[in-house]
């Protein structure tokens, strides 16, 4: 689903192509998906999500740290999609910072999932 979500914004801003350079686009792609994942107004399913020393807190607080989606499937698994629209990948040490994050924002859970999500152009 987030895969489809990712491609459809991607295929969206490119088609739009109202935006200056490899940044621009990113952050279009990610407005794009944010607005479709938090328009459903599912707990359990939300995007831009700020998180410091394991809290959720505003969006873009200083020295918190930002997944893209999220989702707690309810069965003690939750999964984090990290879309990446460039060049840079999803390193090791990102991930675990991403888990411990969500991790105790979550109690209960058994495993955290955390994806890198790449749109897929033209499906």
């Amino acid at each position: 689903e987030v895969q489809n979500i990712t491609s459809e914004a991607a295929d969206s801003v490119t088609r739009e192509g109202n935006y200056w350079g490899a940044a621009a686009y990113g952050t279009k792609v990610h407005t794009a998906i944010k607005n479709e994942v938090n328009g459903r107004r599912d707990p359990n399913f939300r995007a831009e999500i700020s998180f410091e020393k394991s809290k959720v807190v505003n969006y873009g607080d200083k020295n918190s740290i930002r997944v893209d989606v999220l989702e707690n499937v309810g069965d003690g698994n939750v999964c984090v999609y990290d879309v990446k629209t460039g060049k840079s990948i999803l390193t090791r040490a990102r991930m675990i910072e991403i888990a411990r994050n969500v991790h105790s924002s979550y109690p209960g859970t058994k495993k955290i999932i955390v994806i890198e999500t790449r749109p897929n152009p033209g499906r």
